[in-house]
């Protein structure tokens, strides 16, 4: 199985309208399918693990315009959002590939490229929060609408930087987590 990192305009269709697919059928994202698209063709990178041509797990550093990003961070109750420029989003398993460890191995290679940035991360999901939190992320705020943990991770501070060990394994320098 192969993890590719690339600029979205370099997916195939194929893959790109499954990512699409993906991340409608996760239910997360409540945007229209052309909506998704967009977002993902003005994001800067976006990693797919495939096999046989079909997407197994992906996620995307995305651009966001910058009310949403402040809005996200207002609904947290956190100030201090101009850092955060980037967001670490659209990460989905496909459902018949859950629980295998491909989203944490699809993270840990594309954290090795994305992690000069100070990225933001929006999850429901109590697993997501544990598997971000081993790259380094920390939850910041309260939790909003309902259910949404904002997590930050900050390129510029000691207590975020993150060994990402050959092997996929994460070890904060500065931290208890070693896994």
């Amino acid at each position: 199985m192969e993890i590719r990192i690339c600029k979205p305009v370099h997916l195939n269709k194929d893959h790109l309208d499954q990512i699409i697919e993906l991340i409608i059928i996760g239910g997360q994202i409540k945007r229209e399918k052309n909506e998704i698209k967009n977002i993902i063709l003005m994001a800067d990178l976006v990693a797919l693990k495939e096999h046989d041509g079909i997407v197994i797990s992906t996620a995307t550093l995305k651009n966001q315009c910058l009310s949403y990003r402040d809005r996200v961070f207002n609904s947290a109750g956190v100030r201090f959002s101009e850092r955060y420029l980037k967001e670490l989003g659209f990460i989905i398993t496909n459902p018949d590939f859950e629980n295998q460890g491909h989203c944490q191995h699809v993270l840990s290679e594309f954290f090795i490229r994305i992690s000069m940035n100070s990225i933001y991360a929006t999850t429901r999901k109590p697993a997501m929060v544990h598997l971000l939190r081993k790259l380094g992320f920390i939850e910041s705020g309260a939790i909003y609408n309902h259910d949404l943990r904002l997590l930050i991770f900050d390129s510029l501070t000691e207590a975020s930087t993150c060994n990402i060990l050959m092997n996929g394994s994460f070890r904060i320098q500065k931290g208890q987590l070693q896994t």
